[in-house]
């Protein structure tokens, strides 16, 4: 038996992720690495400006936390990751780079609704509403069809419930939001987080979960506590057009496989840096001050137009109202503008994404044309 489900039985609540990662060297997930031989990523992470290249089991490992989601606690996350170390150690899911779907037990970088069934699981346990799953411990679902099957049977009562929390202060955290509109475009700036609850509410987004801490950590990440930096924004626009949805801007937002139909068109912007502190890609000593941060961003945003390492993807978040990250670049860039123009006083994170935005909309360009040729 690994060594670690020992210790996780009796300290679920103090597990952590370093803890789990430390499974990395085990026996059985050193065995079920060699036994996969599978076209993982060497994953390379740049520490001080040096590149490095990680071994297999640890790739395999970033390829696991890839899968965890990072809208639920920490505590969460880490028992997350250990469910799914386990599920790997055991040969229960193996990493395959171009299989399309959950269905088959299979890991790879495309497994994005692993992690949005982990996320929801993890919601409800959070707000205590265990009684919507039919298992309530993610150590007895043995699978990932088996993990989908608990969470869409929990799915409907789950919104349900969150539906009646929203309903009471959804008109008045409209009318006390709207920052701006024009003919196109409604866009809020929520300052409470009822009302980013309640502007959420026909979306997928973390931030309309009122029994969570999804707002404050957006708002106030940990970088504006250690910095004394002023809180972050949360940019809400919603499309006044209904289905007249503009050819410039592509497709309009479709749901996923399995995702329910929205009948508004949302988006939520937030210009942050969606990295803990310990991910960051140059290390920042203890006595590191706010210039110090603000010149590694400066230095990943150069790097990043230089069309070298694109540090800019941990640079805001940008997500449609399934929750999905926006793909239309002129999207990006005119909300950008809005922002600009309506947003009010930016702190200096926010200032330096939103102008890298401003700035360099022909890389951005660039860049879409080369994955779309691709």
């Amino acid at each position: 038996m690994d060594s670690y489900q020992n210790i996780y039985g009796s300290l679920l609540l103090e597990l952590t992720i370093a803890d789990v990662e430390t499974r990395v060297t085990s026996k059985k997930f050193v065995r079920a690495v060699a036994a996969d031989d599978a076209d993982v990523d060497q994953v390379i992470r740049r520490r001080s400006h040096r590149w490095e290249r990680q071994s297999p089991e640890k790739s395999t490992m970033e390829a696991l936390k890839y899968m965890v989601p990072r809208d639920v606690t920490e505590p969460s996350q880490a028992n997350a990751l250990n469910w799914l170390v386990s599920l790997y150690s055991n040969g229960t899911i193996i990493y395959s780079r171009d299989h399309p779907s959950i269905s088959g037990d299979i890991i790879g970088p495309w497994q994005g609704p692993v992690k949005r069934l982990l996320e929801v699981f993890y919601q409800i346990k959070e707000l205590k509403l265990d009684r919507f799953l039919t298992k309530t411990s993610i150590e007895n679902i043995k699978s990932f069809a088996e993990l989908r099957e608990v969470v869409n049977i929990a799915q409907q009562p789950y919104d349900k419930h969150i539906a009646k929390k929203l309903d009471e202060d959804r008109t008045n955290a409209a009318e006390k939001s709207l920052v701006y509109e024009n003919a196109d475009w409604l866009m809020y700036i929520p300052e409470t987080k009822g009302a980013a609850c309640a502007l959420g509410r026909d979306t997928e987004w973390c931030t309309r979960s009122p029994g969570l801490k999804h707002y404050e950590n957006y708002t106030n990440p940990w970088y504006t506590k250690k910095f004394n930096i002023k809180p972050q924004k949360l940019f809400i626009f919603e499309w006044k057009g209904g289905s007249k949805w503009p050819s410039g801007y592509g497709q309009p937002p479709t749901p996923g496989r399995g995702e329910e139909f929205k009948e508004v068109i949302k988006f939520q912007m937030w210009y942050g840096l969606d990295l803990e502190e310990n991910s960051l890609p140059m290390t920042l000593e203890n006595d590191s001050s706010v210039d110090d941060f603000l010149l590694m961003i400066d230095t990943d945003l150069e790097i990043s137009l230089d069309g070298g390492f694109q540090g800019s993807d941990a640079m805001g978040m940008y997500m449609d109202q399934y929750d999905h990250q926006i793909d239309e670049v002129d999207l990006i860039i005119d909300l950008t503008m809005l922002v600009i123009e309506h947003g009010g006083e930016l702190n200096e994170v926010e200032q330096r994404i939103v102008n890298f935005h401003r700035g360099s909309d022909h890389q951005l360009r660039r860049w879409q044309y080369e994955a779309e040729w691709a």
